[in-house]
């Protein structure tokens, strides 16, 4: 599985570049490349202008495998819920993806796995309609089918916009500490 890791964005609320925040001494984009090897992931930052959907269509020409999870930088703990996701995506027969459910019951499409033919297809239908340039990735989701899985702990899906919700991910990261003796893992 490769890794989209989108390391743009504003970054309006928070008031700095998000990908640099640290939590202990780690930056937010740091911490989710500790996860995974480093020919996994293919980084997406601020050179590709238009938002997230755009930065996913400019990385999807180097996905080689079958199955690709894209991580929004502000989500820091998100690739815990990746193996929670890769089994309800490859239970499942007729979904294209499968996305987290967060502590509001919102489906995270920045914290999904998805098949990478199903992506490319449900992008080129999109762009086939409009251009992909400022659009979201929900705008995305009407060309899959979704498969919507409540994980176990969805508070790791904290998305830092704030520097209230660093806070929060530094109580929930020292908790990580304590439960497992490392970052996470």
């Amino acid at each position: 599985m490769r890794v989209i890791l989108l390391t743009g964005g504003q970054s309006s609320r928070f008031g700095s570049d998000k990908s640099l925040a640290e939590l202990s001494g780690n930056s937010l984009s740091n911490i989710i490349k500790s996860y995974f090897e480093a020919d996994q992931i293919i980084e997406v930052g601020s050179e590709i202008k238009g938002g997230p959907l755009a930065a996913v269509n400019s990385a999807l020409t180097k996905i080689d495998s079958d199955l690709v999870a894209i991580i929004a930088t502000d989500m820091p703990f998100a690739p815990k819920v990746l193996p929670e996701l890769q089994i309800a995506l490859n239970t499942s027969t007729t979904s294209d993806c499968a996305l987290p459910l967060d502590n509001q019951g919102v489906a995270q499409p920045l914290a999904g796995i998805y098949k990478t033919k199903s992506l490319i297809a449900a992008m080129e239908k999109l762009q086939s309609e409009s251009e992909v340039f400022g659009q979201s990735m929900r705008s995305l989701l009407k060309f899959l089918q979704v498969n919507i899985v409540k994980v176990k702990n969805p508070e790791l899906l904290i998305d830092i916009d704030t520097k209230a919700d660093l806070k929060i991910a530094l109580d929930l990261w020292s908790q990580e500490l304590i439960c497992n003796g490392k970052n996470g893992d």
